[in-house]
């Protein structure tokens, strides 16, 4: 498992400076010039810092760079080869299947064994289940839960005509709300 630190040497070792810059409204950033900006106020925990970080890390290690004015298509190229690259380095293959066979076999496992977010966790599967067949038949196991929208949560009964007294589905109902 690659801890921050590890992150840190690696780029040293590549030549990318790292540096803790106060900024407006990015978090993080990187210039093909061998240099990540971090802005350390604006990660909540050490994991998601830790998986930005292996991600701008992986825009310098795979030379995937683009500008304001790059189309979207290339914008989504680069953003997918760092992505790839940072599960790689965060997450790699050999080690995930080690950790499905001895029972991690959910996101949430996997994020708390590799110390990642549960996202990146989910996102390290889908590219590999894209590479090997062994890995395809979890996959649809660890799909994130999705957040219900407001047209799916339980409503109160419509109002019966005549009626003032709203009924709810179950006796014991309680509002989410």
């Amino acid at each position: 498992m690659m801890t921050i630190n590890q992150l840190y040497e690696r780029a040293l070792n590549q030549g990318i400076e790292i540096d803790n810059v106060k900024m407006r409204e990015l978090r993080a950033i990187s210039f093909p010039e061998g240099w990540i900006a971090i802005d350390m106020r604006k990660f909540d925990s050490k994991r998601e810092l830790k998986c930005i970080l292996a991600h701008e890390i992986g825009h310098c290690e795979t030379g995937s760079f683009y500008n304001i004015y790059s189309p979207f298509d290339l914008k989504a190229k680069c953003e997918y080869k760092a992505n790839k690259r940072a599960v790689e380095i965060l997450m790699p293959i050999d080690e995930v299947r080690e950790a499905m066979h001895n029972g991690y076999r959910s996101a949430w496992a996997l994020a708390e064994l590799f110390e990642v977010t549960q996202t990146f966790a989910h996102m390290a599967m889908t590219f590999y289940a894209e590479k090997l067949h062994d890995v395809k038949h979890v996959v649809k196991r660890l799909e994130m839960p999705r957040l219900m929208r407001a047209s799916e949560l339980p409503r109160p009964m419509p109002k019966a005509a005549g009626h003032d007294v709203i009924d709810y589905p179950d006796d014991d109902y309680e509002s989410p709300f």
